[in-house]
């Protein structure tokens, strides 16, 4: 299966549809216009049904597009979900209802099933990246912290866009969510550099020595890690979240 398929679609319930049908939107994209109810894996398969009419007709758009780039359409969720830090790709399926929005988990499939309208969603989508990202990443945090003996009294995780952690004068570190879109050797440099500060509160020369004697190498990530937020694996919709 293609790495961009399906692609990001919606069912719409529709009372005076006769039957189900699969439209491409000018402005909402690929939608399962249905009189009732599916679940994600029938949607899914209905997709797969018309595969071939529905890349033909999303290249054609694309074809008569303009060239320059465009924000990601805030009504339009993506279909998949790549974590580098964890090695993890999940899949991410959105049914348009009018019911209170809701999230499915399905850890075993990595699938996502969210239902609600798309503006919704996006804040159910955030709350689970940052439940995720607490669940993966403060355990590793916590273990370096026994390891190299270091003051740790507290952690936490925000969804943090400027920076990717920070350490308080109390010894409490909170890392942000979005570190999930960071490579794994980056991951484990930040959570050297919170932790080194445990030590050194600043950026002094006695800082950047000791984090390199406790992570050889972490200068020159630490080079490559400030603008990590500009690579392709930080995609367009994560600006929406």
């Amino acid at each position: 299966m293609s790495a961009h398929w399906p692609p990001p679609f919606q069912i719409r319930l529709s009372q005076r549809a006769k039957r189900i049908l699969v439209s491409i939107h000018p402005k909402r994209g690929l939608e399962i216009v249905t009189p009732k109810r599916l679940g994600a894996q029938q949607a899914l398969d209905i997709i797969a049904q018309h595969r071939a009419w529905i890349e033909a007709k999303l290249h054609a758009r694309q074809s008569h597009a303009p060239h320059a780039a465009t924000a990601w359409p805030a009504h339009q969720l993506p279909a998949h979900i790549r974590l580098p830090a964890l090695d993890e790709h999940w899949q991410l399926v959105h049914l348009a209802t009018t019911t209170r929005a809701q999230l499915r988990i399905d850890s075993a499939q990595r699938q996502l099933t969210l239902l609600g309208e798309s503006e919704q969603v996006w804040g159910l989508l955030q709350r689970w990246f940052i439940a995720h990202a607490k669940a993966q990443l403060l355990p590793a945090l916590h273990q370096l912290a026994e390891v190299h003996n270091d003051p740790l009294q507290g952690s936490g995780i925000r969804w943090n866009h400027t920076r990717w952690g920070s350490c308080s004068h109390a010894g409490r570190i909170n890392l942000s969510a979005r570190m999930l879109w960071l490579e794994p050797c980056e991951v484990i440099y930040v959570l050297h550099h919170e932790l080194n500060h445990l030590h050194h509160f600043n950026h002094s020369p006695d800082f950047w020595q000791a984090l390199e004697e406790r992570l050889p190498g972490a200068l020159a990530l630490d080079h490559g890690i400030r603008h990590a937020h500009r690579r392709a694996s930080f995609p367009e919709w994560l600006k929406l979240v």
